[in-house]
């Protein structure tokens, strides 16, 4: 296989998963066999000490500019970009990377990761504060979900925006941990601190055409 001792479930082409599931499209892609360091970064990933989950240096810095739809978000994105603790990834990020317009999927969520810290309730709330000054919440619903750390998650519904936001507590201390951690190769795109990553292996995937599940 491509990794190096991994728990690969299968290798899948865009069209079977990407177009069903997200409505992504990538006439252009190559298959070709891993550079050596996209090889060792695999390696990384599966190896038992994991060292490249929190390390940001890994990632790749600035593939793509974020678009935001409104100039609402855009003040939300502001607000996240100077917090050290938040930082945004999922569906919203990955339209994004494979080249869509955010604004036709309306139901894909904006996720929004508080990253571990000392005062994770107390950064939870004045997210909570500046969403509900600049967006007037509606409802907000509170449920766990698993990853391989427990997190809990909050879906906020507000007034003055039509896009659901979804709040992860998480136990990742980085981006790169919190990325790594997800179970597919083509979703490891993010945002932090005013700048947009995705990890090698989903380069790899945009570049290919090959998905993998961990």
């Amino acid at each position: 296989g491509l990794f190096l001792n991994p728990k690969v479930m299968e290798n899948i082409r865009f069209n079977d998963v990407l177009i069903n599931q997200l409505k992504i499209e990538n006439p252009n892609v190559n298959p070709r066999d891993p550079t050596l360091d996209e090889l060792r970064y695999f390696h990384g990933i599966s190896s038992s000490d994991r060292i490249v989950i929190c390390d940001n240096n890994k990632l790749i810095a600035n593939p793509f500019t974020n678009q935001t739809e409104t100039t609402r978000l855009e003040t939300l994105f502001a607000y996240i970009t100077s917090c050290p603790q938040l930082c945004v990834s999922g569906g919203y990020m990955v339209l994004q990377y494979y080249g869509k317009d955010v604004s036709q999927y309306p139901n894909s969520n904006l996720d929004i990761y508080v990253l571990k810290n000392d005062d994770l309730s107390n950064t939870v709330r004045e997210l909570m504060g500046f969403i509900d000054d600049c967006f007037k919440i509606d409802t907000i619903s509170a449920f766990d979900i698993q990853y391989s750390q427990k997190a809990s998650v909050y879906n906020v519904k507000c007034k003055n925006l039509h896009r659901t936001l979804r709040i992860h507590c998480t136990t990742y201390k980085t981006l790169s941990e919190l990325m790594n951690n997800f179970d597919s190769s083509y979703c490891k795109v993010g945002f932090y601190m005013g700048n947009t990553y995705v990890t090698p292996d989903t380069q790899y995937t945009k570049e290919t055409g090959l998905v993998y599940f961990y």
